[in-house]
């Protein structure tokens, strides 16, 4: 299946077909560039072409073809023959699929381990933005403007699958451990064995997942540690297809209970697919504004990087996995999920990523590293870190925790974090232990996607409104966008002395749970059943976390002051960018943008965001000058500091449109909009240490009196009694989950 999806025409089709033939037809030949993009010809361009040949059959019989005429089929035949070879091509939103290694369907001769050929990493420059799978702009017209959709089962699509996501070690194994040993005392440090301990959970969280959304999976992606090919020790485990080089082969570290000739052996259900340490501990190579090609020492980083007895560094690199789900599950193997869920408890196109937030435990942002909390051995080091680095590129504000469980991953969002923080993010996941004294600090990847992706909403939502809407065109805040504010808030020409606008949130329908199960019944898709949604991003930027001793209600309403949000361009009646305006009002005054974005959502009415999108008419048309090399879909800058960032429609046009490409600014920004779309909710979740026998039978009595429970996390804490709990524990998952998965070697189907 081919990575791109071919433009109609090249820069240059597109600019001769310009010309030489009424502006109508080339309308018609390329149509509207947001519409979704298939990897057939459509019907329109195909039934074009049918005209085009026959009316030139007709024309050479008739022998009354000018000059005109010929020039201007000859440049369409071209286009139509050369141009889909030269064009940039405009990504789908599936991840390429991995390449099949030699031997990958065969068993492996050692169940310890697995003899292997690495897959290459992926060319560069990568990642490459790819869109998100959203609605036909018909549907997103209508559910952004209105809050409703008139669009059904045939214009939504088939409901999404998930993918799934483990990262897994066998602290146990000797070769391992060996291997762990040697490099711990090379830095000189001590980490914790309950990091690494194996109590066989794997296999029943795998299981767990498997039954609690059966048909609702594609595929299983397991990542384990790998090794150096030892040609004395493992060259008996080769399987018979692997004749490669010495030096491309690697010895991965595996589950004995898992089966490799059976990966793909379920019709119905997910496959799996494996990924060593070495295949995905890759770097950027592409630089900020995601086109151009970066030059990296990453041999250099790898020998620092690898091995790696970090998880916050491999899940840092998760988003190179080959053929990975556009969103996925996220778990550790100490996760489960207890009882059945719907793809919306975790993800739709129309309300976005779930997110379980808990607001008890938030991080603060602070003005510098804290280098005490470099050698942390739990998750605070890695928050704080985050959060750092995301009010670096963002305002400064305190951020909750997301819950300990099983979490939603967007690629997309691990790809633009990637890109984003690559500076960052090349230093943590250097970092070979957690407890490391020395060099950069470590990063939670998971906090750092989900804050990012709420950061991403709330900037997009103020670029639609601030830029694309009052700056139109011509990028100015001038005479028009200051009459457009007055009106907004009924301010008329002789009330100069008013210097701040009372804002309060208004009534909104968005989470109305009959509203919610309403419209995934219309759209053919299951509503969630183990998740309340608290609050959509269809109701506009989430509110702050209370201060302590203040009422929820105090985020209800703000104080718009006019002079201390617009500056100049109020005060002084001075003309200002609409970028400059975007950044005083997103990123140096954000108490400003927040309260402009409650004031606009209230203004909307109950549902949609009617308030925030440039007119239906509103088109820019982007100058003549050098197409990007790959066509990104609608994003905002990607740069780890707001400051050095560029917000203005011709600089975000640039990367995202073609040279003389007619762009729809309202069409655009639901776009953008789209994929940046979330909502949090609440589910009924647990979370426990094991820490001795005692207490660990005590637990898992707690547990059993819970049946609506819907996801557990058990955590490794054991102090004594190590064989004990493993043996209870064991015994507990093998209850609640005895069916074995197609993939195991006790299955009998």
């Amino acid at each position: 299946m081919p990575d791109t999806v071919a433009n109609s025409d090249s820069a240059a089709c597109y600019a001769t077909a310009v010309d030489a033939s009424p502006s109508r037809t080339v309308q018609r030949a390329r149509g509207d560039s947001h519409l979704p993009r298939t990897r057939r010809p459509s019907p329109e361009t195909g039934g074009l072409a049918r005209f085009m040949a026959n009316r030139l059959r007709a024309l050479t019989r008739l022998r009354v073809l000018g000059v005109g005429a010929v020039w201007t089929i000859a440049a369409w035949l071209i286009c139509r023959l050369l141009g889909s070879a030269k064009s940039p091509g405009l990504l789908s939103s599936d991840f390429p699929s991995a390449s099949q290694r030699p031997g990958d369907a065969l068993d492996s001769r050692d169940p310890r381990y697995r003899a292997l050929v690495t897959l290459p990493p992926s060319p560069a420059p990568f990642p490459l933005l790819r869109p998100t799978r959203s609605l036909p702009i018909h549907c997103l017209e209508s559910w952004f403007l209105d809050g409703t959709t008139s669009c059904g089962k045939h214009d939504a699509g088939p409901e999404v699958k998930l993918d799934a996501t483990w990262t897994w070690v066998n602290g146990s194994d000797g070769r391992w451990r060996s291997e762990m040993e040697y490099w711990r005392g090379e830095a000189g440090i001590y980490s914790p064995d309950q990091h690494f301990r194996d109590y066989n959970e794997l296999v029943y969280s795998m299981r767990s997942v498997l039954k609690a959304l059966q048909g609702h999976l594609r595929t299983f992606h397991l990542v384990v540690y790998d090794y150096a090919f030892d040609v004395t020790h493992d060259t008996a485990r080769l399987t018979p297809t692997v004749l490669s080089p010495r030096d491309t082969l690697r010895v991965a570290q595996t589950p004995t209970w898992l089966d490799f000739s059976q990966l793909n052996a379920s019709a119905k259900g997910p496959n799996i697919q494996y990924a060593v340490h070495s295949e995905i501990f890759h770097l950027p190579t592409v630089a900020q504004d995601a086109v151009k090609v970066e030059v990296v020492d990453e041999a250099e980083w790898r020998s620092k990087s690898l091995p790696s007895y970090n998880s916050k560094s491999i899940e840092s690199r998760l988003g190179w996995l080959p053929g990975l789900a556009e969103t996925s599950i996220a778990l550790n193997d100490d996760f489960f999920v207890l009882r059945p869920h719907s793809v919306a408890d975790f993800h739709s196109p129309l309300y976005g990523d779930v997110f379980r937030f808990d607001d008890s435990f938030y991080q603060q942002p602070r003005p510098v590293l804290d280098k005490k909390l470099f050698n942390d051995a739990g998750e605070t080091g890695g928050l704080v870190h985050a959060n750092y680095f995301l009010s670096k590129r963002y305002p400064r504000r305190r951020r909750p925790y997301i819950l300990h469980g099983p979490r939603v991953m967007s690629r997309n969002m691990h790809h633009e974090a990637s890109i984003m923080f690559k500076d960052a993010l090349t230093g943590s996941s250097s970092r070979r232990f957690r407890e490391l004294k020395d060099g950069p600090p470590d990063i939670q990847i998971m906090f750092l996607m989900t804050a990012l992706k709420v950061e991403r909403w709330r900037e997009a939502l103020l670029w639609t409104y601030v830029v694309a809407n009052l700056g139109g065109v011509e990028g100015l805040w001038g005479n028009s966008a200051r009459q457009e504010i007055r009106e907004f808030f009924d301010i008329h020409e002789d009330e100069d002395d008013i210097e701040g606008i009372e804002v309060e949130r208004g009534e909104r329908w968005t989470t109305n749970r009959m509203r919610i199960d309403k419209t995934f019944d219309q759209m053919g898709w299951h509503s969630p059943m183990r998740v309340k949604y608290l609050f959509s991003s269809l109701d506009g930027h989430m509110p702050p976390i209370v201060e302590p001793g203040r009422e929820p209600s105090s985020n209800d309403k703000c104080n718009l002051d006019l002079n201390k949000c617009f500056g100049s361009f109020w005060s002084e009646k001075t003309d200002i960018p609409a970028a400059d305006m975007f950044k005083r009002l997103t990123f140096e005054e954000p108490q400003c943008g927040d309260c402009l974005i409650m004031a606009l959502v209230s203004s909307s009415g109950p549902l949609g965001l009617s308030s925030f999108f440039p007119p239906a008419d509103a088109i820019y048309v982007r100058p003549r000058g050098k197409a990007p090399p790959h066509l990104a879909p609608p994003h905002l800058p990607l740069t780890p500091t707001w400051e050095e960032a560029d917000f203005s429609l011709a600089s975000v046009m640039s990367t995202t449109s073609m040279p003389r490409e007619k762009v729809n600014l309202r069409h655009y920004t639901m776009r953008l909009l789209s994929r940046y779309i979330y909502v949090s909710g609440k589910t009924d979740a647990q979370f426990f240490e094991l820490k001795n026998p005692k207490q660990a039978n005590e637990t898992l009595r707690e547990v059993d009196r819970r049946p609506n429970t819907a996801m557990l996390g058990l955590n490794d804490n054991v102090e004594d009694g190590v064989g004990e709990v493993k043996a209870l524990l064991g015994e507990w998952l093998e209850k609640r989950w005895p069916q074995p998965a197609p993939w195991e070697r006790t299955f009998r189907g």
